[in-house]
């Protein structure tokens, strides 16, 4: 089994999940690097969901991933952190989807673990009998995760969310080498 480097989005976007009193992130462009820039979501009336984050555009490859390649464990990082976690408040992952073209894919893999008060990853390990993806749904521009966080505000002043840095890594097992695929095999015996 091969893996590949870890790599980031090219593109991120704030999307409605239509949950009541969701709330959209500032800055998401910010959690494409870990460089303490980060997407935040703030509450000062009450506790709520908020919207995704949706990362995509990994840039994945046949170059990193080998075309006839199967997919094994996905590992999504997300680097994230609240300013409370405390009875003024706290906040946790409310969904955590792994997606491709078509939509999410597999389970959610949000947790109750409160987000530290200073950056912290977490790491989501979706299966292969999870997620069901092939190399094609992986290097498509598509392929990426949908993130929310609860927000439980609890005293003032409130409670923020706050992501710095949004990463995925790919394990996958390449197609022999030296065997070709079945429509190469045909190929070359149609030019002899």
């Amino acid at each position: 089994m091969a893996v590949t480097a870890y790599k980031n989005p090219g593109t991120l976007a704030s999307v409605d999940n239509e949950k009541t009193k969701a709330t959209t992130w500032t800055d998401v462009g910010n959690a494409g690097a870990s460089d303490n820039a980060y997407a935040t979501n703030t509450e000062t009336i009450t506790s709520h969901a908020t919207y995704w984050i949706r990362a995509t555009a990994f840039g994945f490859t046949d170059s990193d991933i080998p075309v006839g390649s199967t997919i094994g464990d996905i590992e999504l990082v997300i680097e994230r952190k609240a300013d409370y976690d405390d009875a003024t408040g706290y906040v946790y992952d409310d969904d955590v989807f792994l997606r491709k073209t078509a939509g999410q894919v597999g389970t959610d893999h949000a947790t109750a673990t409160h987000w530290p008060t200073s950056d912290g990853e977490a790491t989501y390990t979706f299966t292969a009998a999870d997620h069901g993806l092939t190399q094609t749904d992986v290097v498509s521009s598509g392929f990426g995760c949908d993130i929310s966080a609860w927000l439980d505000y609890g005293t003032p002043p409130g409670i923020t969310a706050f992501v710095d840095c949004i990463k995925i890594r790919v394990n996958y097992t390449a197609p022999p080498s030296g065997k070709p695929t079945h429509a190469e095999y045909y190929r070359r015996r149609r030019a002899a």
